[in-house]
C-alpha cells in the first residue's frame, strides 16, 4: 500500500501539487479564521497575515515536494516566488472583497474559493517559470 502511494506521488505532479497546496492552504485557512475570530482582526488584515505565513510553507513544499526542484539558484526563485506572492495576495484580496462584501458569501467559504482560484493560476507559473528546470518525465504531464 505504501509503495503504491509512493509510486503515485513520484509519477503525478498534479497530485503532489494538490497535497502540498492543500497542506499550506490548511495553514492559511486556520490562521485566517484564528485572526478573525480569536484576535478580532478585519478579514483583509487577517488574509494578509495568513497568506504571508503560508507563503514560506508553500514555497518550501512546492520547490522540494511538488516540483522536486533541486536548482540551487534559490535567490532567483525566491524573487520570482515573491512577485507571484504579491500578485496572489492582490488577487486573494480582490476575490475576498468581491465574495464577502459584494456577493455576501461566508468568509471561510470565500477564503477557500479564493485559494482555489489563485492556486489554479499559480500552478502554471510554478511549472513553466519558477520551477521550469524541475525533473519532469513523460508520466508527470498532469
Amino acid at each position: 500500500m505504501i509503495s503504491k502511494i509512493h509510486t503515485l506521488l513520484n509519477r503525478y505532479l498534479i497530485l503532489r501539487y494538490i497535497i502540498s497546496g492543500g497542506l499550506s492552504s490548511s495553514v492559511d485557512i486556520a490562521l485566517f479564521s484564528f485572526f478573525i475570530k480569536v484576535v478580532g482582526l478585519h478579514y483583509i488584515v487577517s488574509a494578509a497575515i495568513s497568506v504571508t505565513i503560508s507563503f514560506v510553507i508553500r514555497f518550501y513544499l512546492q520547490k522540494v515536494f511538488a516540483f522536486k526542484d533541486r536548482n540551487l539558484d534559490i535567490h532567483r526563485q525566491v524573487v520570482m516566488y515573491s512577485i507571484l506572492y504579491a500578485l496572489s495576495l492582490m488577487m486573494t484580496t480582490i476575490l475576498l472583497y468581491l465574495f464577502i462584501d459584494k456577493l455576501h458569501i461566508w468568509y471561510a467559504l470565500a477564503q477557500i474559493m479564493a485559494i482555489g482560484l489563485v492556486a489554479i493560476a499559480s500552478f502554471f507559473v510554478y511549472r513553466h517559470i519558477i520551477f521550469k528546470k524541475a525533473d519532469f518525465d513523460l508520466s508527470s504531464k498532469i
